[in-house]
């Protein structure tokens, strides 16, 4: 049993860091205003998201770092965290798609493992900063839907092999990596193919086999050339990787050390949407999907999560959702990740910034109450929230 998962069986509230975007744009907008120049040293891209896009340049990395920050002191160091890394948006997918616009760099596609590193470092200096414990504080890497977020039914067949570079990263090298946290999933079909891609980074992979296996092919091209390099030069040492024979150019097989949760996103109705084997598109409820995801686990033989949570929905609509499962099904939820919007469509997220997000005070009580009506172990905020909603959230709860 993991350090999470004895926290978790006593029973402690475990406070969640946020969203990273929004602050950065925040401040990014704030440093417009005193200097013009600071347009062209933190570029944004679409598929990236002002998180993924800040690690980019050495100002966004600060930018991060000082959010981070910001989320460790927003929680007492007395209390129990989970600091969660920006790297939501560093799938494989959505790096080549940015490497295919002309001001961003052709290569980005093969930098997935320094970005990763680089989203780990900024949180470990942070908390290296901070007056928090070790002891008392995890550290998440998020891993987004490797395809479009909130359309289940645009989840493709190959999900496990789109998870598997970033997954791969996190497991391999994320040493300081406590658990990764595949967030916003928005089908039964999306979070098994975490579930596999999670089992696949830990067999053994022959770098020089990846020209038959696509999904391996992406894999070394996400790593890029940072590990040969850091380990033949011992530059470093930070990247390197037991499980890696440099001789060889093979990764052997290894045993989980850390473990994964999996937050779902539901659609307005409360289900979870996808296709099915005739293209046509079906509703799972959401006590069927978790039913069936433990099923499907145990009948591949993976690794089970540590628990299911719900991510990026409204609270209204999350608390409708827990309220509709089997006290059975109930136990299973370990996490909520609610933002702070009264919009239930989660289709309608790109028009969040014309609509009205629900105040901060209204926003705490609402998920003060879902996290003590059902016994929820982690919570924190998404879209919308950022680390003063964090040490409201905290105060109300302990208070």
């Amino acid at each position: 049993m993991g350090r999470l998962e004895e926290i978790l069986n006593s029973g402690k509230t475990i406070f969640l860091s946020g969203p990273y975007g929004t602050e950065v744009m925040r401040r990014f907008g704030l440093d417009i205003t005193k200097n013009q120049q600071a347009l062209r040293n933190v570029p944004t891209n679409y598929h990236l998201g002002a998180d993924g896009s800040a690690l980019l340049t050495p100002q966004g990395r600060e930018y991060l770092r000082q959010i981070a920050l910001d989320y460790l002191d927003s929680v007492p160091s007395e209390e129990t965290m989970v600091l969660v890394t920006p790297s939501f948006r560093l799938s494989y997918p959505n790096l080549h798609a940015a490497s295919l616009e002309k001001a961003f760099n052709s290569a980005l596609a093969g930098m997935g493992l320094d970005l990763c590193l680089d989203s780990i470092n900024a949180c470990k200096d942070a908390l290296q900063q901070s007056k928090r414990h070790h002891e008392n504080t995890f550290l998440s890497m998020t891993i987004g839907p490797p395809f479009d977020c909130y359309r289940g039914e645009d989840t493709p067949i190959d999900v496990d092999n789109r998870y598997l570079p970033q997954t791969f990263a996190a497991v391999r090298f994320g040493k300081e990596v406590d658990y990764i946290m595949f967030e916003t999933v928005p089908s039964l079909k999306g979070a098994l193919g975490a579930a596999k891609a999670f089992k696949t980074a830990h067999e053994s992979l022959n770098i020089s086999e990846r020209i038959k296996y696509r999904q391996k092919a992406e894999t070394v091209e996400y790593l890029g050339n940072t590990l040969d390099v850091s380990l033949r030069n011992k530059f470093n040492t930070d990247l390197v990787c037991p499980s890696y024979d440099i001789k060889s150019h093979t990764f052997s097989a290894i045993h989980p050390s850390k473990g994964y949760l999996i937050y779902f996103c539901v659609d307005e109705d409360g289900n979870l949407t996808e296709k099915d084997e005739h293209d046509k598109i079906v509703k799972i409820p959401f006590e069927d999907a978790v039913y069936q995801l433990y099923e499907k686990i145990d009948r591949q033989r993976l690794y089970s999560p540590i628990g299911i949570g719900i991510s990026c929905n409204s609270p209204q609509l999350t608390g409708e959702v827990l309220g509709s499962l089997s006290s059975g099904t109930v136990k299973k939820i370990v996490g909520i990740h609610p933002n702070a919007s009264s919009e239930r469509n989660p289709k309608k997220y790109g028009e969040l910034k014309k609509l009205q997000a629900i105040p901060a005070g209204e926003y705490v009580k609402l998920v003060s109450a879902i996290t003590r009506g059902f016994n929820i172990n982690i919570v924190g905020g998404c879209c919308a929230t950022n680390q003063y909603t964090l040490k409201k959230l905290v105060h109300t709860l302990k208070s």
